[in-house]
């Protein structure tokens, strides 16, 4: 055998090694999607922080660090100190400018599943108590018009702008946790 053959079998070889590697670690990351937890959702006071300052200083603040994040505020009410985000698609692996995946876990999660976070927030004087919720989407299995449907679910477009048009039966945003390590960040901002 000369070397050029035995170069090129090692080439292959090292070839198939690799495309083997890759699958498993797809199969892989594929199955450990249903092991993924974030924390249960729990009453608002579990996250909450201290503060001195005045609370309209405060509440523009976590505004200022929710729009820094990604997330665009859907109310914003000082009179009765509460903050709601609209829903933000959760970041994947590749997106390594974006701010809302503050663990290797909620990246691979959100890399993995279809998932939004919605972030709430209530603000009295002296202290501020907030939940950023994890909402997945669920298709149903049963779903019959799926197959004909999954086309419009996914590719919908619209001009310039692509965007997720879901199904009235069969899919939904479901409730699958809290993202404490983002609830962290944002109350720990000020």
């Amino acid at each position: 055998m000369n070397s050029k053959s035995l170069k090129r079998r090692v080439k292959a070889f090292l070839k198939a090694c690799t495309v083997a590697l890759i699958t498993i670690i797809i199969f892989a990351a594929s199955g450990c999607s249903q092991g993924i937890k974030f924390e249960e959702p729990a009453e608002m006071n579990e996250a909450a922080a201290k503060y001195d300052s005045p609370r309209e200083e405060v509440m523009n603040t976590i505004r200022e660090e929710l729009e820094e994040t990604g997330f665009k505020i859907d109310k914003f009410d000082t009179e009765k100190g509460y903050l709601l985000t609209a829903p933000l698609r959760g970041g994947q692996f590749f997106e390594i400018w974006r701010k809302d995946n503050q663990t290797l876990h909620s990246a691979a999660y959100s890399s993995i599943q279809s998932i939004v976070r919605i972030g709430e927030f209530e603000f009295a004087e002296g202290s501020v108590q907030g939940n950023v919720l994890v909402k997945q989407l669920r298709i149903e299995k049963d779903y019959e018009g799926l197959i004909s449907d999954i086309n419009d679910v996914f590719t919908q477009r619209s001009g310039m702008l692509a965007g997720l048009e879901l199904p009235e039966e069969g899919v939904e945003w479901s409730i699958v946790g809290r993202d404490k390590a983002l609830e962290k960040r944002i109350l720990n901002c000020f």
